[in-house]
């Protein structure tokens, strides 16, 4: 049978018009604002349309062709002083917390001090015996960490057996220091002999197998803590060759031999150090086959710039935040909430693999803390009235984490009009082939803007001071 080649045209273009026009792609909304109850709130669902003449000159345009990097988790830190406060409460209201952070935020990462830091009921370590450089006296019963930081994280492996633990030295004992003692540094801060770096080296290593004999793996390790600063509280100061020395010599082979699927990242200070910092070691030839990647924290301020460029500079090795809290501690604050969130999409849109907020749980002045260092967590708890405060960064952190999964890969988003300068914004392709928009706003007016996804888009307003997440099916 011969078919007409006009009537086949016409059926063909029939069938174009009909799927253009009845495509009806929900988009889902959920919203954290301050001045209303919102708080990862599901609100009403907007849908894709044909671009046409009613397309606003704010316009968010998402690129799905163009991809960045591949999320290995958010989370938070497991500090003494998190773990005695959890432990104040009643086993049911410990689950509670837990489960909100472990399951309904979807933290999938966590960082743990080795050894103690400033968030610590006093400084201790693990083998301070002198001259003991085997470290045959090594045991972490000579710390607190059997009764509260390895506790808690069994807790929080319940909720997420694929959790993410990153290691970090703020100082090491004291008989390995110049100064010999925990606390502050002197320059440098490693007496300087091979015998002392080895033992160092090694101490990493029974600490990792310490922590994996009591059923906690750990994921990743950064050689040292702030190593720019000597703070009052523990510290350790290395330059950036020191570091170097110390990984690819001791460190690097010590844990390539012992624990080679175990993460290294140099760095772990600030932004406005980093591309310098990372740029002195990765040039080093020999790193390659010891150091996985660089980490950052985010008190020097948002010098986004400077991690991207060692993204652009160094893509062979991840970028990981690892430390981000609000200083000093002020509770009910939506301004630090604010700033944590615009921190995490500035670090996602510079190629951050994860993003850790520093401590979980704090009680009402900020601590226990040894230093009188206080600063904000996610939650807050009054250990005599048994009462447990959350925090408005819970919700703006939140807003990313819980939709964000492991694995998850960032895509492009161009803006375009005057209005998105005050919109703070990241994109996001699940393996579920969900599309995540985060969006943000801290001005103190409405902003109407369209969502744009090749020839569609999607009208939408985000009210003052809020946060908001968008989600639909990737077509």
């Amino acid at each position: 049978m011969k078919i007409n080649s006009n009537f086949l045209f016409l059926f063909l273009f029939l069938f174009l018009f009909n799927f253009c026009f009845s495509l009806n792609v929900e988009v889902e909304i959920y919203q954290t604002s301050q001045y209303t109850q919102d708080r990862i709130t599901k609100k009403t669902s907007i849908y894709f349309q044909p671009i046409d003449s009613n397309l606003g000159d704010t316009q968010l345009i998402l690129e799905p062709n163009i991809t960045h990097q591949t999320i290995q988790g958010f989370g938070g830190s497991f500090t003494e002083s998190s773990a005695i406060n959890l432990f104040s409460l009643s086993t049911s209201v410990q689950q509670q917390i837990m489960e909100s952070l472990f399951q309904y935020l979807n933290f999938s990462m966590g960082r743990i001090h080795i050894n103690s830091c400033d968030y610590c009921e006093s400084t201790y370590n693990f083998d301070d015996i002198s001259g003991d450089y085997n470290l045959t006296k090594f045991n972490l019963s000579n710390g607190p960490d059997l009764q509260t930081i390895i506790p808690m994280i069994k807790m929080a492996l319940n909720y997420n057996p694929n959790l993410k633990i990153v290691g970090s030295p703020w100082s090491p004992p004291p008989q390995y220091k110049s100064n010999n003692e925990m606390n502050t540094s002197s320059i440098p801060c490693l007496i300087d002999n091979i015998t002392i770096s080895e033992s160092w080296a090694l101490y990493f290593s029974k600490f990792i197998q310490a922590y994996k004999d009591e059923g906690v793996d750990i994921w990743g390790v950064t050689v040292q803590n702030q190593p720019t600063q000597n703070n009052t509280w523990e510290s350790c100061v290395y330059s950036a060759y020191q570091e170097a020395d110390f990984l690819i010599n001791h460190l690097g082979p010590r844990l390539r031999q012992d624990f080679p699927d175990v993460k290294i990242f140099i760095h772990d200070g600030n932004k406005d150090t980093i591309f310098d910092w990372a740029s002195l070691i990765l040039s080093e030839t020999e790193v390659f086959k010891y150091c996985d990647g660089v980490a950052f924290q985010w008190y020097s301020g948002f010098d986004f710039g400077d991690v991207a460029k060692v993204s652009e500079y160094y893509p062979e090795y991840m970028l990981l935040s690892t430390e981000a809290g609000s200083c000093p501690m002020i509770l009910n604050d939506w301004g630090a909430a604010e700033f944590l969130a615009f921190d995490m999409i500035g670090d996602l849109n510079s190629n951050s693999v994860g993003w850790i907020a520093w401590n979980l749980i704090l009680d009402m002045e900020g601590g226990p803390n040894h230093a009188g260092n206080n600063c904000t967590a996610i939650y807050h708890v009054d250990t005599i009235a048994k009462r447990v405060y959350v925090q408005p960064q819970f919700y703006y952190i939140g807003q990313l984490t819980k939709f964000i999964w492991v694995n998850s890969t960032r895509i492009e988003v161009n803006n375009q009009g005057i209005y998105t300068l005050n919109l703070d914004q990241v994109a996001f392709q699940r393996t579920d082939n969900k599309i995540i928009l985060v969006v943000m706003t801290s001005v103190d007016y409405e902003i109407d803007f369209d969502i744009v996804y090749g020839n569609y888009y999607a009208k939408t307003t985000i009210s003052p001071r809020t946060i908001m997440t968008f989600l639909f099916d990737k077509f």
